[in-house]
């Protein structure tokens, strides 16, 4: 790197390194646009019993009792797999649910619980975005909308609020009640299994994050919702490993040969460099450190998850199928509906092995289209992955130089420009053993990419009857939120001890909770 290059990366704060090694890569493997490599066919695999597991309802999981006791011993040589169920003849041990269920909480102490929290609520609170979301919705939440955009405009997604109450007014924000569930579930594993259990949060945050997520989190240590559970369990949630991701450079517009360089003209003016983030596929090198000093400390798996999901909670059952299968990492995907816009969906390759694509930048959303016309059922993708953490520090160096860029050309008001980025969930394309697990999207999945969507998914009682009179053929989308809206209830209720308390959602008292258990 020569100098005047070095100084315009400092004056933009750029990592100038990490830009020209992205470079460098993008340039060595010629990639193909992104709208090119979208184009190609794909196929859509359905569940299968050994990579894609069906983890609802009464859910029996089949695996030979040596691997599974392998596996597990690998983690902890205690756990007793013989006491849990029988093993057959065939030397195949059958786990039910609430078999697993009870492993999982044996094997919860050697999780963490990892957040991609470098998002603003831009895009959430757009209002052209949620107009253009079922119209008229917005016109029949424009009083909720209008509520809620000044709590979120300027601030990280994840401190925003999570739901409005039935009162009206704004509930505890996502992080309050990802916090809440990290302290619950330490305490129901303490309670299920005489052993102690902590679940400590980290995250990747951004220059634009950084700062107001840790000032959050030192209000955040005396918040209701989380006070009595941090004293009772003298583990205090809100002191979260952190690293923040890096900006890099915007590179130019592909070149006749295939090449590209940096973007040095933003703006019409020379020298004038245009920092972006690199997706949340760079988590895998930004927080390299703290997925080492996780392993060193004792644990043994890592959830990643997205912050706008209120469902994705640390869960036994699929702890406990993780752990059994040895796998690399597991990831939860639901049947996709008429909500589900972006994100990515679940394909398969020639040779069946698995991947994600992201619609729209990998994958056509004709093709989708398409194929849901041809009645064909697509997994959609809930951001949420549980990592094994041997995989993630053995394969570092594989994961940060094979994760694939995504380029897409931009046309905007500083220039024509290329913007790489990196998708977190195609790390499924490099694994040797990856399990997908097909979950219920009410009871795992209530995202909220969108405010107006949110909304709908924790109101909709309210706003169904109106929509459907305006437009009939909105069915199948108010059918849809109708289950979120009652998959919420039941999360709040069970997955975070809150009750309803004169038309608020309020946490449930520390000794009524444990009175409970």
């Amino acid at each position: 790197m020569n100098k005047p290059m070095k100084e315009l990366y400092d004056r933009y704060a750029i990592d100038g390194n990490l830009s020209e090694k992205i470079l460098q890569q993008i340039n060595d493997r010629a990639l193909e646009d992104d709208h090119q490599e979208g184009s190609a066919r794909h196929e859509f695999p359905v569940i299968d019993g050994r990579h894609i597991i069906d983890g609802t309802g009464e859910i029996t999981l089949s695996i030979p009792y040596d691997t599974a006791e392998e596996n597990i011993s690998r983690i902890d040589t205690h756990i007793d797999l013989s006491s849990m169920s029988t093993i057959g003849p065939d030397g195949t041990i059958d786990m039910s649910r609430a078999a697993l269920e009870q492993l999982g909480l044996l094997l919860m102490p050697y999780v963490a619980y990892g957040v991609l929290n470098g998002g603003s609520a831009t895009s959430y609170i757009d209002t052209k975005k949620n107009s253009s979301f079922y119209p008229p919705l917005f016109s029949l939440i424009e009083k909720e909308f209008d509520l809620l955009t000044p709590l979120c405009t300027g601030r990280a997604k994840g401190l925003t609020p999570a739901y409005i109450n039935p009162d009206g007014t704004p509930g505890y924000s996502f992080l309050e009640l990802k916090m809440r569930s990290l302290l619950l579930s330490g305490i129901r594993a303490r309670k299920a299994t005489g052993r102690d259990c902590t679940i400590p949060m980290f995250q990747m945050t951004s220059g634009y994050t950084h700062d107001q997520l840790l000032q959050a989190y030192t209000e955040y240590r005396h918040a209701p919702i989380l006070k009595e559970l941090i004293d009772h369990s003298g583990f205090d949630i809100t002191e979260v490993a952190t690293a923040m991701q890096p900006l890099i450079a915007a590179f130019t517009p592909r070149q006749p040969d295939g090449r590209r360089g940096i973007f040095t003209h933003a703006y019409g003016e020379p020298d004038h460099l245009l920092a972006l983030p690199g997706g949340h596929g760079q988590n895998f090198y930004v927080l390299q450190d703290i997925y080492r000093d996780l392993y060193e400390s004792g644990k043994r798996f890592v959830y990643l998850i997205n912050v706008d999901n209120i469902g994705n909670t640390p869960s036994p059952l699929h702890i406990a199928i993780t752990a059994l299968t040895g796998c690399d990492g597991s990831f939860e995907f639901a049947y996709k509906t008429p909500i589900d816009t972006k994100g990515g969906v679940l394909v398969a390759h020639e040779d069946a092995s698995l991947t994600c694509k992201d619609i729209g930048v990998a994958i056509d959303p004709g093709e989708i289209s398409e194929a849901e016309d041809q009645g064909i059922p697509i997994l959609f993708n809930c951001a949420t992955g549980l990592f094994s953490l041997s995989y993630l520090t053995t394969e570092r160096d594989h994961i940060i130089e094979q994760l694939p860029l995504r380029v897409s050309e931009q046309n905007k008001d500083a220039g024509i420009y290329a913007q790489a980025e990196q998708v977190t969930w195609e790390i499924i394309d490099l694994m040797d053993h990856p399990t997908i697990i097909a979950v219920n999207k009410e009871e795992r999945f209530l995202a909220a990419k969108l405010l107006s969507e949110s909304i709908m998914s924790t109101q909709a009682s309210h706003i169904v009857e109106d929509l459907l009179e305006q437009h009939p053929e909105y069915q199948d989308f108010c059918d849809v939120s109708r289950t979120l809206e009652s998959g919420f209830y039941r999360i709040m209720r069970e997955d975070y001890a809150m009750v309803l308390q004169d038309g608020r959602w309020e946490p449930v008292p520390l000794e009524r909770f444990l009175s409970d258990l």
